[in-house]
């Protein structure tokens, strides 16, 4: 195929998948809450692996006075370029939120186990009948 006629049916492709891509996204329950959260930028990745077209682009979606607007982006590298850029003007680091997320959820989540093994310990301690062991 023609370098042509390969970027036709790539338009075409990005075309459908981004409309596809927004209708199933703006119809999620979380979509509205996105801003509101800090999620202003949203990146897909389309490929079309068994036709010859390969990678067909990145689409960016981001919030922007009110609105969502989208731009596909062609290259991976441009992407991460854009990602890395748009983390490095954060006043937080996301990687540290993250940590400090995982961290507390296994304090609480050991919290919780040493509820239940101390059940466990009681319910036994609490037990009229002599236990045989042999």
């Amino acid at each position: 195929m023609d370098e042509q006629l390969l970027q036709y049916h790539r338009n075409e492709i990005q075309t459908i998948m981004q409309k596809k891509f927004c209708e199933k996204l703006f119809r999620s329950p979380e979509f509205p809450f996105l801003p509101s959260i800090g999620i202003t930028h949203l990146f897909q990745s389309f490929e079309a692996k068994e036709h010859e077209l390969g990678f067909i682009g990145i689409l960016h979606v981001w919030y922007h006075e009110k609105l969502w607007e989208t731009e596909w982006i062609d290259t991976p590298e441009k992407s991460m370029a854009l990602i890395s850029h748009l983390q490095k003007a954060k006043l937080y680091d996301e990687v540290k939120l993250v940590e400090i997320g995982i961290e507390r959820m296994n304090q609480y989540a050991k919290k919780e186990n040493m509820k239940v093994i101390r059940g466990h310990i009681d319910q036994y301690d609490n037990q009229d009948e002599n236990i045989i062991i042999n």
